[in-house]
């Protein structure tokens, strides 16, 4: 081994250890404040967890020295400090939630004066898209009262998006999204009785999701409920179009060729519904989402003025666009992660505003 190497290593080494000791010696210096606070030693005990309160003990250690350090500053008749030291640990904690069964009262009426509700989150979502389309009106090269036609899904699309939500309550959010989306859907349909007609398309969209949502409970797992618009603007389409024909009962081959741009035959504009469920796992300070959702595209697909404009359609493929609108279903998975501010529970402004009132400070009237 180089002697550049071994300088490394051992250099890793010795901050391993470093960090190691430090962490032990954390674990005593919260070991001692406890037994300081259970003997009364109050003024003793926030100089005892000073040292580690920057660095040096991990999150749920810091918790409890913050919780010390409080009710040391209570029984230490120093009301102020001890609320300025829980908003401190709301601020290293906003999900700090007190246990009103176990929790001193001195935390509990703090608790009751602040907290730190969540007012923003953002995050991402993907995941596979399944499209398929239905008829408004029929057109045909032959006869449209003849021909048949159906539409499907044509393997898997997908979706990857980015989010934002505010919280209206506790358990409303308004939110938007903005989505590229890739969606394939395909149509058969029978010709002169000859003719069968595959046409395979790939659509991308912009989209910007809307939605509103509703939790019907807060725990480690959140079922909820959304309901949105979507504005969606198409940036490509091209097709694979194949035709097979068939006499009597000789197969006389297929006709395809190089893809078909679609887009100067296609409204660029849409506007969806998107109604979806699921269920939030909780993590700290973030939820992972999975969800099902479906969107219905309102206007029709077609750009009417243009439907017969491609010969290589018309005449190659016996192909021409019915009217028609598509649906999707999106199996996604998310990840979102909260935004707390600091902020007096209503109770408190209540309180307050009770003790304005009574002074005689009452607002004055527009």
């Amino acid at each position: 081994m180089s002697t550049k190497k071994f300088s490394v290593l051992l250099l890793a080494l010795l901050l391993c250890l470093n960090v190691f000791g430090q962490e032990q010696d954390c674990d005593k210096k919260l070991d001692e404040a406890r037994k300081l606070f259970d003997a009364g030693k109050l003024e003793r005990v926030e100089s005892t967890l000073s040292t580690c309160m920057e660095d040096g003990f991990n999150k749920s250690q810091k918790t409890e020295a913050y919780e010390i350090i409080i009710l040391t500053q209570q029984y230490d008749n120093r009301p102020a400090d001890a609320e300025e030291t829980y908003l401190q640990l709301l601020d290293h904690d906003p999900e700090y939630d007190v246990n009103e069964a176990t929790a001193p009262m001195e935390l509990i009426h703090l608790a009751e004066k602040h907290h730190a509700p969540p007012l923003w989150s953002a995050g991402l979502i993907f995941g596979p898209v399944f499209t398929s389309g239905v008829r408004r009106t029929s057109y045909s090269t032959g006869n449209s009262q003849t021909e048949t036609k159906s539409y499907s899904t044509d393997g898997v699309g997908y979706v990857i998006g980015l989010k934002v939500n505010r919280f209206i309550t506790k358990d409303i959010e308004i939110g938007v999204e903005l989505q590229l989306m890739r969606q394939r859907f395909l149509s058969e349909s029978d010709q002169f009785g000859f003719a069968k007609i595959t046409f395979a398309e790939t659509q991308d969209w912009i989209q910007l999701p809307i939605l509103g949502t509703y939790d019907f409970s807060h725990g480690k797992w959140e079922p909820f409920a959304r309901l949105g618009i979507v504005p969606a603007y198409m940036i490509g389409s091209s097709a694979k179009v194949e035709r097979n024909s068939e006499a009597g009962q000789s197969r006389l081959g297929a006709v395809t060729g190089p893809d078909v741009d679609m887009i100067d035959q296609r409204n660029s504009f849409n506007l969806a519904s998107v109604i979806g469920a699921g269920i939030k796992y909780k993590i700290p300070r973030a939820f992972i989402i999975l969800e099902a959702r479906h969107s219905w595209y309102f206007l029709n697909q077609v750009e009417t003025s243009k439907r017969y404009d491609n010969p290589e359609l018309l005449y190659q493929y016996f192909y021409v666009d019915d009217d028609f609108n598509i649906g999707n279903l999106q199996i996604l998975l998310g990840f979102t992660y909260s935004f707390h501010k600091i902020k007096k529970t209503k109770k408190e402004k209540q309180r307050h505003k009770e003790i304005n009132e009574n002074n005689g400070d009452k607002p004055k009237e527009n």
